[in-house]
């Protein structure tokens, strides 16, 4: 949750931000309500260790679209040096010498 936040509050305008982070937590407590119908719901049909192992395949599901889907919001930039930096620290960088 501290990750999409932060990734939120990375990619969003200052004036959008409330707004789309509000909107993050109202899906999240949307969430917690459906997973758990769900979950009670299937409990009733299926044995607990098929449904444990269909919450994995959820979770490891959402883990690799986040890896594989979501595109980086920290541009890198090539310095003179052959290192590279991220552009916030290259700015920083900037600001002290």
């Amino acid at each position: 949750m501290m990750v999409t936040c932060s990734y939120i509050s990375d990619v969003s305008s200052k004036q959008a931000r409330t707004h789309t982070l509000g909107q993050l937590l109202s899906m999240n407590y949307f969430g917690y309500f459906i997973g758990s119908l769900a979950a009670g719901v299937l409990l009733s049909l299926a044995e607990f260790d098929f449904i444990f192992g269909a919450v994995i395949l959820v979770n490891c599901a959402c883990v690799l679209t986040t890896i594989f889907c979501m595109r980086e919001s920290v541009a890198v930039v090539q310095s003179d040096s052959t290192e590279v930096q991220p552009r916030h620290f290259r700015s920083a960088a900037a600001s002290l010498s």
